[in-house]
């Protein structure tokens, strides 16, 4: 035959150790590395916008000398053909 279940003892609960508390100031100066990361955001940035002013500059002149090159059409040699 099978066992009888026996019924579950609750431990009592201990209560909950707190931790210390710190102060904001000291939690955001912990968050952030001192001084070290500061320069390279600004260096990443405009490595960033000069790339940008590269490309636009770039497909600038693209587009204008696609724009161009079809007015200069050479018609000497049609002029010049013999008769």
């Amino acid at each position: 035959m099978a066992k009888k279940r026996k019924a579950a003892v609750k431990k009592a609960a201990k209560p909950a150790a707190k931790k210390p508390v710190k102060a904001a100031a000291a939690k955001s100066a912990a968050a952030k590395p001192a001084s070290s990361g500061g320069g390279d955001v600004t260096v990443n940035a405009l490595v960033i916008a000069l790339l940008i002013v590269f490309v636009v500059g770039g497909l600038y002149f693209y587009l204008q000398k696609a724009k161009a090159e079809p007015a200069m059409i050479d018609i000497t040699p049609v002029m010049l053909a013999p008769k």
